[in-house]
C-alpha cells in the first residue's frame, strides 16, 4: 500500500513562505557577517583602480616635470660652460698681452744693448783703423822719406786726416 502524498495549496504556500524566510535569514546573516567586509573590499578595489588611473596621470605629469627639469639643468650647464669658456678666453688674452708686452720690453732692451755695443765696436774699429792707417803710412813714408823725418810725420798726419774723413 502505497500512500500517496498530495500537496495542497496551503502546503505549497507554507513551503514557499519558509523558503522566503530562509532566504531572508540567509541574506541577513550574509549581510551581517560578510556583507560589510565584501562591501569594504569592493570599495577598496574601486579606490585602488581610481588610484591606479590617477597614478598613470601623476606618472605622466612627473615625467614631464622631470624632462623640463633636465632641459633647464642642461640649459644652465651650457650657459655656465659658455661663461667659463669666455672667462678662460679673456684670461688667455690678458696673459698673451702681458707676455707680448714683456717680450717687447725685453726686445727694446736687447736692441739698445746691441746698438750700444755696435757703437762701442764702431768706435774701437775706427780707432784701430786710424792707428793701422798711421802705422802703415808711417812704414810707407819711412821707406819713401828716409832722410827727412820732419816731412815724414807731417805727411802721415795729413794722410790720416784725409782717410778718416
Amino acid at each position: 500500500m502505497a500512500v500517496e502524498h498530495v500537496a495542497t495549496t496551503q502546503d505549497i504556500l507554507l513551503n514557499v513562505g519558509i523558503q522566503v524566510v530562509n532566504l531572508g535569514l540567509f541574506f541577513f546573516i550574509f549581510i551581517k557577517f560578510f556583507g560589510k567586509r565584501l562591501s569594504e573590499q569592493v570599495m577598496q578595489r574601486k579606490e585602488l583602480l581610481q588610484k591606479a588611473e590617477q597614478a598613470d596621470v601623476l606618472y605622466e605629469a612627473k615625467m614631464q616635470q622631470a624632462k623640463m627639469d633636465v632641459q633647464q639643468l642642461l640649459a644652465e650647464a651650457n650657459k655656465h660652460k659658455q661663461q667659463v669658456i669666455d672667462q678662460a678666453t679673456q684670461l688667455a688674452q690678458i696673459k698673451q698681452n702681458a707676455i707680448l708686452e714683456k717680450a717687447a720690453v725685453k726686445s727694446q732692451e736687447m736692441q739698445q744693448q746691441v746698438e750700444q755695443r755696435a757703437k762701442l765696436l764702431e768706435q774701437e774699429m775706427e780707432s784701430q783703423f786710424v792707428s793701422s792707417v798711421k802705422h802703415t803710412a808711417t812704414l810707407v813714408v819711412q821707406k819713401l822719406f828716409k832722410k827727412v823725418p820732419q816731412f815724414e810725420q807731417q805727411y802721415v798726419d795729413e794722410l790720416v786726416q784725409e782717410v778718416v774723413k
